[in-house]
């Protein structure tokens, strides 16, 4: 609550200064002008301004605890998504190059002068406030062998951030602790110590390490661990630095709730808007493909979509008519082999406005109405064919656990070039286990370009 309280102090404060600037030549005639032109009197009005931002950083993880409160890409990102908020629908209305100058520069000087507020507010509180009063309450959790390397480990070698209040070895005390095992005596050492946090460490196995995860959120507690393969059903890792040290804190799903939703929104915004927006371009597309080749212009095939759902995707014909009985016969041209996405080069079904549409992508537009329904995202894995997810091994189906999108990671890093399916699962993977809304409007800044350059295009 102080930071948000600091937050609409700064951003009252540098509403006025932006204002006398402006209206009063504080700092001179020019520079008045200058303002006046990007940022006019009553386009960014105040409160509705303030409210957006404070959104927009809740989103991006301004005020979430830990050091990523600090970081100047979420308070950028905040600060761009609260302008955007207030201001979107003038893009529309008013001049695009002076709108767009509009809203880079507003959203410069905030993050610039909310990350700049937040270091001296660090500052000020360290010298205030000792900091080994805000160390972590840590319970070591590990097999003896392991115990004395966590208790040394630079990672959490700073007593002003993690004081050990307490230990858990975990050898042999399945056997001595009751039905609960180890994380009896865990629970009775937090409850004790009144710790915050629970730190797994050293060689346990995974199914022990979820246990003692469940236990120890169950409890309130924050869980982290060095590093490591893990697998937990439930929990996805979050990389956390402590003085370079990686460490990893482990997170459930629900805890992006918040972004979710605005990624949904974006979705239905967006594709409403561009629906409607582009029903010109539909209708010269729709005439071309008419015109080319004997067929439909739509072209409507199932996809496999989150959690194995199956839908309708539309696209734009760019094949002939027959297109699908004759893929069995071209099967041994897969550029894939024997992988389960299918691809050949030069594909004869192909018609020559169709080549003009993958190329530009264009065959890709009546999309929009599948993310307007829901079936799909602006940004997530591509969804597969039926057939292809028949051949999935138990890997590959970490690309049903979102909704698929209409661009990704998998788009903006080359297309077709990326000749391996373990490749594109590499991608798509990274990309889930590390989501975030604003990965997901980097990859959305970086379609357009690769759009344009054709990357990877066929």
């Amino acid at each position: 609550m102080v930071l948000v309280g600091v937050d609409l102090l700064t951003l009252e404060l540098l509403q006025i200064v932006l204002s006398a600037a402006r209206d009063q030549a504080w700092f001179g005639p020019r520079i008045a002008a200058d303002l006046a032109s990007i940022v006019p009197a009553g386009t960014v009005p105040a409160l509705p301004l303030q409210a957006a931002v404070l959104l927009g950083l809740t989103i991006c993880g301004g005020y979430v605890g830990g050091a990523r409160k600090r970081h100047v890409s979420s308070v950028a990102m905040g600060a761009v998504l609260g302008v955007l908020f207030v201001t979107w629908t003038d893009l529309f209305t008013s001049p695009m190059l002076s709108r767009l100058t509009g809203v880079v520069f507003v959203s410069l000087a905030i993050a610039a002068t909310l990350a700049t507020v937040r270091a001296v507010l660090d500052i000020v509180v360290d010298r205030l406030r000792p900091r080994a009063a805000r160390a972590l309450r840590a319970i070591l959790v590990a097999p003896s062998r392991d115990l004395r390397a966590g208790r040394t480990n630079p990672a959490f070698a700073d007593r002003t951030e993690f004081r050990f209040v307490g230990e858990v070895d975990t050898t042999h005390i399945e056997q001595t602790e009751g039905p609960l095992g180890p994380t009896s005596a865990m629970m009775r050492l937090i409850d004790e110590k009144r710790a915050d946090t629970v730190v797994l460490f050293g060689h346990l196995s995974e199914p022990l390490a979820e246990r003692l995860a469940r236990v120890a959120d169950a409890a309130g507690c924050n869980v982290v661990c060095l590093p490591r393969t893990l697998n937990l059903h439930g929990f996805e890792p979050q990389l956390v630095f402590h003085h370079g040290d990686p460490l990893m804190r482990l997170v459930r799903p629900g805890e992006r709730g918040r972004q979710l939703v605005v990624k949904r929104i974006m979705d239905i915004v967006i594709s409403s808007l561009l629906l409607i927006a582009c029903m010109p371009v539909y209708v010269l597309i729709a005439l071309g493909v008419r015109v080319s080749s004997r067929g439909p212009a739509l072209f409507r095939q199932v996809r496999v979509g989150q959690g194995g759902r199956r839908f309708d995707m539309w696209k734009f014909r760019s094949m002939v008519a027959q297109a699908e009985s004759q893929r069995e016969q071209l099967r041994g041209q897969n550029v894939y082999g024997e992988e389960p996405l299918f691809k050949i080069p030069h594909d004869p079904r192909i018609t020559a406005f169709g080549t003009f549409l993958r190329r530009t992508s264009l065959d890709e537009l009546p999309q929009f109405w599948n993310v307007l329904r829901g079936d799909m995202s602006l940004v997530g894995p591509r969804p597969p064919l039926p057939d292809e997810v028949a051949r999935y091994n138990e890997r590959h189906f970490i690309r049903l656990d979102v909704r698929p999108g209409l661009t990704g990671p998998w788009q903006v890093s080359g297309r077709n070039r990326i000749m391996h399916f373990e490749d594109v699962v590499d991608l798509e993977s990274a990309y889930i286990a590390n989501w975030s809304f604003a990965r997901d409007v980097m990859i959305l800044a970086r379609t357009l370009p690769a759009v344009i350059r054709m990357d990877g295009a066929q």
